[in-house]
C-alpha cells in the first residue's frame, strides 16, 4: 500500500492537530513547556526503511518504544538526539529518575497523539509498558522485528518554546490494513 500525496498530507495534518492537543493537554498539567510542530512527513515499508522516510543519521539517539493495541494495533518510536533529549527531561520539571521521566514523557506523547487519531471509534487505545533505547535509529526500528512488508509512516516533529526549537522522530510501525483503517476515519 502507497498512501497518496494528498491522503498523506490529510493524514499529516490530523497528526498535526493530535500532536497540538496533545502538547496542550501536557501543558494544563503544568509540566510541558513545548508546543509541537509536524515539519514532514514520509511513509514506506520497513524494507524501504530508511532510505524513503524521514531520517536522522546520527549516530546515537534516545528512543522511546511503546506497543499498542486497539483501534490502533502496532508500535511507535520516538527519538531525540540525546542532547534534545535531556533538555527534555529538564524541561518538564518532574521528579525522580531522568530516564524514567524521558521514558514516561515520550510514552504519554505517542499514547497522547494515538489515542486522538483513534478517537474514530473501535476497541480503545491500550499501551504497553513503554521500552527504551540508546542507539541509532536503524538499529532501533529494525530490532522492533517487525515484518519488512510493514508500513512506516515517519515524521519530524519539533519540540518549539519562546526561546528554542529542537526535532524529535516519531515511527508509526503499522500493519497496511490498520494505517488503511486509520486514514479511513480521518
Amino acid at each position: 500500500m502507497t498512501i497518496s500525496a494528498t491522503r498523506l498530507q490529510a493524514f499529516r495534518a490530523a497528526i498535526q492537530e493530535a500532536a497540538s492537543a496533545t502538547a496542550r493537554d501536557l501543558h494544563r498539567s503544568g509540566a510541558f513547556p513545548w508546543d509541537l510542530r509536524v515539519s514532514r512527513a514520509a511513509q514506506c515499508h520497513l524494507g524501504e526503511f530508511p532510505a524513503k522516510a524521514v531520517f536522522c543519521d546520527e549516530e546515537m539517539m534516545a528512543s522511546v518504544l511503546v506497543s499498542h493495541r486497539g483501534r490502533i494495533l502496532g508500535t511507535s518510536v520516538i527519538s531525540l538526539e540525546p542532547r534534545h533529549a535531556l533538555e527534555l527531561i529538564r524541561s518538564v520539571e518532574i521528579e525522580g529518575d531522568p530516564l524514567d521521566v524521558f521514558r514516561s514523557t515520550g510514552a504519554r506523547l505517542v499514547q497522547g497523539i494515538l489515542e486522538r487519531l483513534g478517537a474514530g471509534g473501535g476497541p480503545p487505545l491500550e499501551c504497553g509498558v513503554p521500552g527504551l533505547e540508546e542507539d541509532s535509529l536503524v538499529a532501533t526500528v529494525l530490532g522492533t522485528h517487525a515484518p519488512r512488508d510493514t508500513m512506516v509512516v515517519s515524521l519530524e516533529i519539533d519540540f518549539v518554546s519562546a526561546r528554542r526549537t529542537f526535532p524529535a522522530y516519531l515511527y508509526l510501525l503499522l500493519d497496511s490494513k490498520i494505517l488503511e483503517s486509520t486514514l479511513g476515519s480521518l
